[in-house]
């Protein structure tokens, strides 16, 4: 759930103190640019000895970044931000005041968590306000970016102006501490929780592998070599134990198995490419800036200050480059963007080791270098998201970081390594780095960088998702503008829009009749209904039917334009029907493999009741990446979730159910329904401005027990609601909307209360609970003869006793009363508990009753609405039976329908002969039958709403009722 700062301006206030926090973490970041020498001169180390200086930072943060991130996730992003910042200002003064280098190196490691500072802040603006979360994430990134170009210029300044090192480094410890209580009194807790474990073992096995690796490779010439050798070996043998834990482990701490699906594993090797050019030439070249020529045979002999200025215009360069990475992706394409980058920034580093010198034109080279990584910084992210998987675009993305930072770890070891190896002994006899030290480092960066240039060529597209975006059409290849998409050859015909294998007799359609209005809500109730039978299936497959071809319609924005937009509720919007449906059905399939990923995840999930926490995450993850925003926890139900999209006077909601039964799983098919719910929200996303449509969503938990949807009325969910719609699976033969009823439900249980005796020693001293809950089963099978057509009651024993020589005290029944009128079923449950008042009577125990969860009502379908349900399911290709069909389960979409006009349509899985709540009908509901359901389920709950909004009658009816609406009306307690 969304957490909102009571107190005016408090979220303004909190956003804009981690603006500035996040200008000192980058400061921070980019602090020790100019100050590699005076390192080296206080703790008398060599120049390649200080390329660990980043390259413990960045080893640290390959294992704090990702498990920092997920603890977040799991007990509050403040406070692991909290922890964080005090962690980074203790290792700030232990930097500042380090006795020996050892120590220096090993506070610089234990200031990795400043690298997760982003991530954490991140997910508390989201979760603060998430219609504004897109603008502040951008100003915190801004002021990380001009943070660390400012760090490197203050840093020589104040060095130079103080003329101590360890006053110099202090200066960022005390602004950390600062932050520390900023942090306390500023930032307030996150609400939402991921239920979720660590992977401590792979965390240590990756940590213990990278020290023992990069240790013995950076050391062989200083340590004895069966020392440093037998750490490279451990060091690999500690990470192939890890890449093993990590692909068997159900929660790794990097997801090494995306690597190999999803198109990502080339972008992330990129990135390890660039990271180890851009952060492992950083060291050196600073070195190299504020080397003495007449002393060392190489540098300017510049001062801090003059170090820190060329640093900085580094990452000025690089800002620009980001900045103009998007005009540039957008002409070419983001792997030529890629590429370019790398090629740019190969002649930088070329012509600084080739050009004439001098620190004007040297600085110019290094600008070139810095303009080039920017490019790639800019374009290699959505590279990486667009082709992650919806549900795993945080994934995605620490994969994509922990490669640039792991990549700068290896660089300095191994940097450090060649320097060292190049270096020649100096007047006192310590090394001392040569300009071939340098060259060799530039070389091999500027190779780095023609390698990831060449292989961002062979990035392969990325996989439609949605509908694209008008300003991808000109990267595409397509026509843009208004009139884009005109010229586009037909397509083959949907592929909903096939025969029906097996369908069901038509039959007439009965009239609905209308009775006085029901107490329990606006909404009248059923009329009367004749009883009805279930239809038997045909022996013969409905004939085939042909269905024309249409021209591809204009996707994205060309929607919205005036040559397509229809003026919603007018005969021109009506009639301008055809190109927004097909921009559905076309946004249906674009979306189809997600879907069908997302069904197999809750199916193999089958979370109970209350229990649908990763089933509604991955949904929640798929509508974020579609550009919903996405409210976890909505309305104060943990499991469930809002996605809204749109800012239409009509609001449509979408009800996605993802919960399973116990013992059977998915034996009601809810992995189909929240699929298909999702599937429809994302079509009616590309056409909800042209429909004037506002999108909402919400993930409905616990349908099978407990009524999810009747908290989530009660909390206000369909207040705004125009109209509500929804799809349910179902065994072979489509039936229509109108001719399908829902019977209501209560729930309740009975006590028996009597009086324990031993069985055989004193049976007479006894009262016989047991008896009594024996006994009220016999009376409901007696009554059950009696009922009326279309009611149904059912019990069992759930506690009849303990022993067998224990006459039971105690005992107790759950059962159940079904009906599809309201006030049968109200009737028949007083008959139902005089049952068991006569057990309790005539066995001398006392009883009682309690409901044990919401009653639910039957589905009371709205007329307008399920015609054109009805209409739709023809026109994917499903010819529906309007046989009236009575009794049958119960939904506590019946709760909704009394509130607010509802469809809550049946979509049959082709072919299943199953049982509904069997494990048969588990088995069928991932199959590619159930997939085509998914799909076509999709297209008709979107076409629905679509019709919902460009009718004029049905438009004008909907929104009358809504405004006739009193404030409250939908928070309705339906009383049995």
């Amino acid at each position: 759930m969304s957490i909102r700062d009571p107190r005016p301006g408090g979220a303004g206030a909190a956003v804009g103190f981690l603006i500035v926090m996040e200008l000192g973490s980058g400061i921070l970041q980019g602090w020790f640019a100019p100050l590699f020498t005076a390192i080296g001169q206080q703790y008398g180390v060599s120049a390649a000895s200080l390329n660990w200086v980043n390259a413990a930072y960045f080893l640290a943060t390959v294992l704090v970044v990702p498990l920092l991130s997920k603890l977040g996730d799991i007990f509050g992003h403040k406070r692991l931000l909290l922890i964080a910042t005090v962690v980074v200002a203790a290792a700030s003064f232990l930097v500042a005041f380090a006795p020996t280098y050892g120590v220096f190196l090993a506070a610089r490691a234990i200031q990795a968590p400043l690298a997760v500072f982003l991530p954490l802040e991140f997910a508390i603006v989201h979760q603060r306000d998430p219609r504004n979360a897109g603008r502040s994430i951008g100003r915190l990134v801004g002021a990380l970016t001009l943070g660390a170009a400012v760090g490197g210029l203050l840093a020589g300044s104040v060095l130079d102006l103080l003329g101590s090192l360890t006053a110099t480094l202090l200066l960022p410890a005390l602004f950390m501490t600062a932050c520390v209580a900023g942090v306390a009194l500023f930032v307030r807790e996150t609400a939402v929780r991921r239920r979720d474990r660590v992977d401590l073992l792979g965390a240590a096995l990756l940590g213990a592998g990278l020290v023992a690796f990069l240790g013995g490779v950076s050391n062989l010439s200083a340590w004895p070599a069966p020392v440093a050798t037998g750490a490279i070996a451990a060091g690999v043998v500690l990470l192939a134990l890890w890449v093993l834990s990590a692909r068997r482990s159900d929660h790794p701490l990097i997801d090494l198995r995306m690597l190999a699906s999803g198109g990502i594993g080339l972008p992330v090797v990129i990135a390890f490419l660039y990271g180890a050019q851009v952060f492992g030439a950083q060291a050196p070249t600073s070195l190299f800036v504020q080397g003495d020529p007449a002393a060392s045979g190489y540098g300017f002999a510049a001062t801090a200050t003059t170090t820190g200025l060329v640093m900085s215009l580094w990452a000025v360069a690089a800002f620009l480059g980001a900045t103009l990475s998007d005009r540039v992706a957008r002409a070419v394409g983001g792997p030529r963007a890629v590429a370019a980058g790398g090629l740019v920034s190969v002649v930088g580093f070329v012509l600084m080791i080739n050009a004439p010198f001098g620190l004007a034109l040297f600085t110019g080279w290094l600008l070139f270098s810095g303009f080039g990584n920017g490019l790639v910084i800019g374009a290699l992210p959505s590279i990486v998201v667009a082709r992650a998987e919806p549900d795993s675009v945080g994934i995605a993305s620490g994969l994509y970081n922990t490669a640039r930072t792991g990549a700068g770890a290896v660089a300095g070891a191994l940097f450090a390594l060649l320097m060292s190896a190049l270096a020649t002994p100096g007047r006192d006899g310590a090394p001392v780095s040569t300009l071939a030290s340098f060259h060799a480092v530039w070389w091999i960066c500027a190779l780095l960088c023609a390698a990831f240039a060449v292989l961002a060529l062979f990035i392969r597209p990325a996989p439609a998702r949605e509908p694209a975006a008008a300003g991808d059409a000109a990267a595409a290849g397509a026509p843009a503008g208004p009139r884009a998409g005109r010229r586009r050859p037909a397509h083959p015909p949907e592929p909903w829009a096939r025969p029906s294998r097996r369908t069901t007799p038509r039959g007439p359609t009965t009239p609905r009749r209308r009775g006085p209005p029901d107490p329990v809500g606006p909404n009248p109730p059923r009329s009367a209904r004749r009883p009805r039978s279930i239809p038997t299936r045909s022996a013969h497959p409905h004939p085939p039917r042909s269905f024309p071809t249409h021209p591809t319609p204009p996707r994205g924005p060309p929607m919205n334009s005036t040559d397509t937009a229809p003026a919603a509720g007018t005969e021109a919007g009506q009639a301008d029907r055809e190109p927004l449906a097909r921009a559905v059905t076309d946004a249906v399939r674009a979306s189809r493999e997600d879907l069908l990923r997302l069904s197999r995840t809750i199916h193999e999930l089958a979370e109970v009741s209350w229990e649908e926490r990763r089933s509604a995450e991955a949904v929640a993850g798929v509508l974020e990446a579609g550009g919903f925003e996405v409210t976890r926890g909505a309305y104060g139900v943990e499991t469930a979730l809002e996605a809204v999209y749109g800012t239409g006077e009509m609001t449509v909601v979408i009800c996605s159910e993802y919960d399973a039964l116990p013992q059977i799983g998915h034996g009601c098919g809810h992995n189909i329904i929240a699929s298909a719910g999702v599937g429809a929200a994302l079509a009616l996303r590309s056409v909800a401005d042209a429909a004037g449509l506002r999108v909402k969503l919400l993930g409905t938990p616990a349908e099978e027990h407990g009524g999810g949807k009747v908290d989530l009325l009660n909390a206000g969910a369909w207040e705004d609601a125009t109209f509500s719609l929804m799809m349910h699976g179902k065994p072979d033969g489509d039936v229509g909307a109108l001719s399908t009823s829902m019977t209501a439900v209560e729930r309740f249980e009975v006590v028996y209360t009597g009086r324990e005796a031993h069985a055989a020693g004193a049976p007479s001293e006894a009262i016989n609970a047991g008896a009594a809950a024996s006994l009220s089963l016999m009376n409901l099978a007696v009554l059950r003869q009696h009922l009326p057509a279309d009611s149904n009651t059912n019990a069992f024993i759930s506690d009849g006793g303990a022993a067998t020589n224990v006459i039971a005290g105690r005992a107790v029944v759950q059962a159940e009363v079904r009906a599809v009128e309201l006030e049968t079923w109200r009737s028949l449950k007083q008959r139902v508990l005089a049952c068991f008042e006569g057990a309790a009577i005539a066995t001398g125990c006392s009883w009682e009753h309690r409901q044990t969860e919401h009653p639910y009502a039957p589905v009371d379908t709205h007329e307008g609405l399920g015609r054109a349900w009805d209409a739709n399911m023809e026109r994917v290709g499903r010819p529906v039976d309007t046989t009236p069909v009575s009794g049958g389960g119960s939904t506590d979409m019946g709760n909704v329908s009394l509130v607010v006009p509802t469809v809550h349509g049946m979509v049959a899985v082709r072919g299943s002969e199953a049982v509904m709540h069997h494990p048969s009908f588990t088995a069928d509901a991932l199959t590619p039958e159930a997939d085509e359901t998914i799909v076509d389920g999709a297209a008709v709950i979107a076409l629905t709403a679509l019709d919902a909004a460009l009718d004029p009658a049905l438009r004008a009816e909907l929104l009358e009722a809504q405004a006739a609406r009193e404030p409250g009306s939908t928070r309705v307690q339906l009383q049995a």
